[in-house]
């Protein structure tokens, strides 16, 4: 009598990003909202999955042809080579609602719950904690904007930590993802002060995962 081990059913995403059953596993992981492909053993998803993040989105390619098919880009942490490629070509289409042009310049995307999730969770891209407890105020909080000394005051926070928050996020915002817009709307009003808000879609999807 032989024992035969149960056959396993893997399931990937095709070209045409819809779902298929497969005898094989796949030899690429990628994350839905992003749109981005890389190494099974990526670190930079092995964090944003310890914390609890990023699996929702997960997905699985039969090869790097297909995840690019099916317009993924390169992940910047395990692929570094291939999106230096991808980066320099100045890719114009589809990719997680963003387009670039030719110079392959920053642009304004739509921020998705995966997005604002990695942005927590990923110690390399965290915002820092300032600046998650100004989304959470602003996300708990219907109408605005809310002017800066205010936001300050209820945040108790001392002068100049909420600009310091903002530049952090700043950064991380354009570097790490490569956006002209943060989750939360600023602007400057009548003597000099600023405003912010967190508004619509962006204020619901980061109320669903911080359970507002």
């Amino acid at each position: 009598m032989t024992n035969e081990r149960p056959s396993r059913t893997y399931t990937l995403l095709g070209v045409d990003r819809q779902e298929y059953p497969s005898d094989s596993p796949g030899a690429v992981g990628g994350h839905r909202s992003q749109r981005l492909y890389g190494r099974l053993d990526c670190a930079s998803a092995r964090r944003a999955i310890d914390r609890g993040g990023y699996v929702r989105d997960r997905v699985f390619f039969a090869d790097r042809a297909t995840a690019i098919a099916a317009g993924y880009r390169p992940c910047h942490t395990c692929l570094r080579a291939d999106y230096g490629v991808w980066k320099a070509r100045g890719i114009t289409g589809e990719f997680s609602d963003r387009t670039f042009s030719g110079a392959g310049e920053l642009c304004e995307v739509p921020w998705v719950e995966g997005d604002l999730e990695l942005l927590v969770g990923d110690s390399r891209k965290t915002i820092g904690d300032r600046t998650v407890r100004l989304l959470d105020y602003l996300g708990a909080r219907e109408g605005g904007p809310y002017e800066h000394g205010e936001v300050e005051a209820s945040l108790g926070l001392a002068r100049g930590e909420l600009r310091a928050a903002f530049s952090k996020l700043s950064w991380v915002v354009h570097r790490e993802y490569e956006r002209t817009n943060w989750p939360v709307h600023c602007g400057r009003g009548s003597g000099g002060t600023y405003w912010y808000v967190l508004a619509g879609r962006t204020r619901a999807r980061w109320r669903r995962i911080r359970g507002l």
